[in-house]
């Protein structure tokens, strides 16, 4: 009975001082989907800045773009959710944008396609 009890003794103390693993909330989905890409400072900079532009409305191509003025100069851009309160030709509009992962549509000759935030109507 005694070498029972050592025993027993033992294998509690043992037991005690290996730690369980705790197991975490992370998905491996979602760690191998992160972009690890370190952004340069334009890239930065557009969902930073405040661009002015103006809508412009075609027939054929780009249904609707954005020409607009930027520190790196001018360029056009497709928005894929400006509101219809703003799709007026020569509409001048303040607003940020983040590059978007929209098809540009075809014949659609525009330098980016964006996705707006903020944005606000302007006085000529």
């Amino acid at each position: 009975m005694k070498p029972l009890f050592i025993l027993s003794l033992f294998f509690l103390s043992s037991s005690c001082s290996t730690q369980k693993e705790i197991p975490t909330n992370t998905d491996k989905h979602t760690l191998t989907n992160i972009d690890t890409r370190i952004l340069t400072e334009s890239e930065v900079a557009i969902d930073t800045m405040r661009v002015i532009g103006t809508v412009h409305i075609e027939e054929k191509g780009c249904l609707i773009y954005i020409d607009a003025k930027t520190d790196s100069g001018n360029i056009t851009m497709y928005p894929v959710n400006l509101a219809e309160k703003f799709k007026r030709e020569g509409f001048v509009i303040r607003f940020t944008y983040t590059l978007s992962r929209a098809m540009q549509p075809n014949y659609c000759k525009c330098s980016r396609v964006v996705s707006l935030r903020d944005v606000t109507p302007l006085r000529k």
